[in-house]
This record gives structure tokens, sequence and C-alpha cells, in this order.
């Protein structure tokens, strides 16, 4: 158990939150920055967080700020849980108010591509910070809700710096959580955020009538093929896509009845239309603004990831699932 860190974590989503209570539960003293204030209000008052986890009692290790100025000053490591919509302007504060924190140790929480760049979390960073940042990825087959609960999970920790991915896997391993590193961090982000896709056309199918079980298999390994491919564009290694962070994740986030990106899936292939689906899936799950950036990608460079494509027409477009078995 590490003692004596100290880390801030921003974002108090679902996800950030899990990753602070793991902290603390290995004796490191963690700084949580909400965006929310009613967030914050619930987490300092009864040490709850109402919105996210409602169900856990979070360690009084876990302290919590709305000011950003605050949680990313003295700390050993800055872990970022931002969904990727809101990632280029929560950093862009970070670059103003904070500039000395682009030499910071970063680990990227979030899993998603960047809509109108095309661009993963790490890129998006160093783009605002107009400068390469030293940094890893924590990913993996990880629902927050399994994680509060000390249920025994594996996740990758993803660095080009090697030794700073062996001390985050130190920081982060503990009896219920288990850390492996790898040296694909590109790899690792293109994962983590092209399986979402393939659990929304997943449960568009599910939620359609395709629901048996050879059919499943059928498009996770497709899927896990056009990830594959999509991991290369961006110059990650494609064989990433059958270790923790792919295949794991895939097989976590298409059969999990957490999946968030699953269950939006089958209410679209039930015939919910997106505006209605959205009304339920608050904030949307990643998936969908994900199949809109790799739907342009597909469009820019000429990519053949037709499941990627047909979960964007499906949500978008109308696109029946029938029509998509018939181009597979």
């Amino acid at each position: 158990m590490e003692r004596g860190k100290r880390v801030a974590v921003l974002g108090a989503g679902a996800w950030g939150t899990a990753v602070a209570t793991v902290l603390a539960d290995n004796g490191v003293a963690v700084t949580l920055w909400c965006f929310e204030e009613d967030c914050a209000h619930d987490i300092k008052s009864v040490h709850i967080n109402k919105k996210y986890l409602p169900d856990v009692i979070l360690s009084n290790r876990i302290q919590v700020t709305t000011s950003l100025m605050d949680a990313v000053s003295d700390v050993d490591f800055i872990f970022e849980a931002i969904p990727v919509r809101f990632l280029r302007s929560v950093f862009s504060t970070i670059a103003q108010q904070c500039p000395q924190a682009k030499s910071s140790r970063w680990v990227i929480l979030s899993k998603g591509i960047e809509q109108d760049t095309t661009e993963i979390p790490s890129t998006i960073i160093e783009d605002v910070f107009k400068t390469p940042i030293t940094y890893a990825v924590v990913a993996g087959p990880n629902f927050a809700q399994e994680l509060v609960q000390r249920v025994v999970t594996a996740t990758i920790v993803a660095s080009h710096d090697q030794t700073l991915a062996q001390e985050l896997a130190l920081l982060l391993t503990n009896d219920y959580f288990k850390a492996y590193v790898s040296n694909d961090p590109l790899g690792v982000q293109v994962c983590g955020a092209v399986k979402n896709v393939i659990a929304l056309i997943v449960g568009i199918a599910q939620g359609s009538g395709y629901k048996h079980e050879n059919t499943v298999a059928f498009l996770v390994t497709k899927g896990l093929e056009e990830i594959a491919q999509l991991t290369s564009a961006y110059k990650g290694l494609p064989q990433t896509a059958f270790g923790l962070a792919g295949l794991g994740d895939v097989m976590l986030t298409c059969a999990g009845t957490l999946s968030r990106n699953l269950r939006f899936g089958k209410h679209i292939g039930g015939g919910m239309s997106l505006d209605e689906a959205s009304k339920k899936f608050v904030p949307l799950p990643e998936g969908v603004g994900t199949a809109q950036s790799i739907y342009g990608l597909v469009k820019q460079r000429g990519l053949s990831l037709p499941l990627c494509q047909a979960a964007y027409e499906c949500v978008f477009e109308g696109l029946q699932f029938k029509d998509v078995i018939a181009r597979l």
C-alpha cells in the first residue's frame, strides 16, 4: 500500500469516483474535482456521490473541491476522468489558471474520440497545452459500480514511459484491483473508445430481435477486427485489441447488465428515436459521440469499418438492423 502520495482526480462521475476510491483504499490522499456544485456538496456533507454512485459511502481520504486550481496544485499525479466532449474546454481552463500543470504527470481515464478533430484524449490535452505531456492511460473491463464494491477487477496501465507505468501500477494495485503494464497508450485509448460503439451495435441488434448468442459472437468478433484496424490507424499496436483493454472491455461492455451503451442500443433497436432514448440517459453514453467521430473518420480516410458505420447510421439516420446484416 502506497502512503504519503497526493493525487487529484478530475471528474466526479462514476468512473472518476471509483478510481478515487481505489486510491483512497491504498492510503493515497485524494482530491476529487467536481464540476457540479450539488455533487460536491453531497460528498462533503454525507460522503456520498448521490448522482453517480448513490449506494456507496466514500472514504474520508477523499476530499472534494470545485476549484481546478486547488485540485491540480501540489500533487504527485493528476487523474482525469472527464467526458471527451468536455475535455478540451476543461483543459483550456487549466492551461489558463494553472499553466504549470502541463508539466505534471497525467493519468488518462477518459474513453472517446473528439468529434470535430477525431483526436483521442492524450492528443487533445497536448493540443491544448501546446507541448507533449508525461502521461499514462488506465483502461480495461472496469464497471465503476462493481469496482467500488471491491469486486476483483483487472486493468491496463499504458505508457511510453515504462517507469511511470510501473509506478502507477503499484499505486493502483491492491487485493481486488490488479493493474498490468502496457507500452501502447495510443492503442489502449482507441480500444477504450471503440468498444463503446461495438456495444451500441450489439445492443441495436438485440433490441431489433437478433438476440441469439451466435449473432452476438459474430458481431463481437467482427467488432474486434475493426478495433484492431482503427488502433493501427492511430499508430497503436493492433494486438492491443485482443488484451484487457480490447477483448476484455468489449466482453464486459457487450454483455454486462450495467453497460449503458448496450442498453442505449437496445432502445434504438427497439424503435425508439435518438431524442426519446437520450431522455433516458443523462449524460449520453460515450459511444454515441464516438460513433459520430468514427463515421467522420471513415469518410475522411476511406476506412472499412462496417459495424462502426452501421452504429452511426442506426442511431442518427434510422437504418434498420436487418439492413446492416445484409451488408456484412
